[in-house]
């Protein structure tokens, strides 16, 4: 996963911002992760109540 969210945040340009819908497996919410300042992760159930 960590390899995946580096790959996303390459192709963000400078300055913006991309948004990683992810279902909320382990591996996607783990706190080991280093999230890249120009990725936010939100869950569908999340997008749902908004």
């Amino acid at each position: 996963m960590q390899h995946h969210l580096d790959l996303i945040s390459t192709t963000i340009s400078p300055g913006k911002h991309g948004v990683l819908v992810a279902d909320q497996a382990a591996w996607h919410m783990t706190e080991k992760l280093l999230m890249p300042e120009s990725v936010h992760p939100t869950t569908a159930a999340l997008l749902a109540r908004a």
